[in-house]
């Protein structure tokens, strides 16, 4: 599952993320770059084209369908703390 953090600077992106990986015992917080250097840098695997080659394909798939596929939660009015639980709560099916 992707679960995708969007929002103005400032919003709160990082706080709720940093609060939502504990409540998701499997999470990964990165955005492309992120995942790129963590590819790169990656000492069990090592780079591989192959890995880096469906970076371009998973953005493509945001930007084509995914956001229609998605569900969307609305957390303007919520603290962090509050959207990460909202966040977890949902992608764990509670």
């Amino acid at each position: 599952m992707i679960v995708s953090l969007n929002g103005t600077h400032g919003a709160g992106k990082t706080t709720t993320s940093a609060l939502l990986q504990p409540l998701l015992a499997d999470a990964l917080h990165a955005d492309q770059a992120k995942l790129r250097e963590r590819i790169q840098n990656d000492e069990d695997m090592g780079p591989s084209e192959s890995r880096f080659a469906y970076l371009d394909d998973y953005a493509r798939a945001a930007d084509v369908w995914l956001h229609d596929a998605a569900e969307v939660i609305d957390t303007a009015h919520l603290t962090p703390a509050q959207a990460a639980r909202q966040i977890a709560d949902s992608v764990l099916g509670r």
